[in-house]
């Protein structure tokens, strides 16, 4: 499945940022921006989550973009609400989206430009929708409770558990009643998917399904 990975340092205003760029064997149809769970409670590119995420976005030929948000691993700075880690996300897209390896590869098409966040990621994702050209994203374990999100775009693929003890579900049917958006429900799922994980994979692979045959 996988080509290679590139370890790598991402530069943004505030520093450096460690991550990883992962190509598909095959010819990639586009490329996907994660973001990973709250940095002060153990988040990082390494989360769970993130990797069922990969693993999803490499099978349908996407490459993966990850990387550790301020303070996390070998990422200088520190925690900054949200608001920090979305320019830096922001910064992150710009400059690979300029990269010889990635410009190389969609030479003769535009690639499809996805974004997506796990919790505390989520939220960062939310704030670069309307910021950051994108075809669609993917927001799991959003906590509107907790982060005030922006107004969602109907490109958006929105995951959540049934028994979230982090974000109830309450909360997010609330938030997502004024916006009149479609919410998919994993049954028994907590926050973290612990025991639902292969729902939550099946889930994600349906949905790019659907987009990868659209295009």
């Amino acid at each position: 499945m996988i080509k290679k990975k590139l370890n790598i340092f991402f530069h943004s205003e505030f520093g450096l940022l460690q991550g990883s760029i992962t190509f598909t064997q095959n010819q990639p149809i586009g490329i996907v921006f994660l973001s990973h769970s709250h940095p002060l409670y153990g988040g990082s590119m390494d989360d769970k989550i993130l990797h069922i995420l990969t693993k999803a976005f490499l099978e349908k030929n996407f490459i993966v973009v990850k990387h550790n948000s301020r303070g996390v691993g070998k990422s200088t700075g520190t925690f900054s609400n949200g608001i920090g880690e979305s320019q830096d996300l922001q910064s992150i897209i710009q400059y690979v989206l300029q990269l010889k390896a990635i410009t190389t590869v969609f030479s003769n098409r535009r690639p499809l430009i996805a974004l997506a966040g796990f919790s505390f990621g989520s939220y960062v994702i939310s704030l670069l929708l309307k910021k950051i050209e994108h075809d669609f994203s993917v927001l799991i374990s959003s906590v509107p409770n907790k982060w005030q999100y922006p107004e969602i775009d109907q490109h958006t693929l929105i995951v959540h558990g049934e028994q979230d003890e982090i974000c109830p579900l309450i909360n997010v049917l609330k938030w997502l009643n004024s916006q009149s958006h479609p919410l998919t429900i994993i049954p028994r799922a907590s926050h973290f998917f612990d025991e639902q994980q292969e729902q939550l994979k099946d889930t994600i692979r349906t949905y790019l399904l659907g987009i990868c045959f659209l295009d």
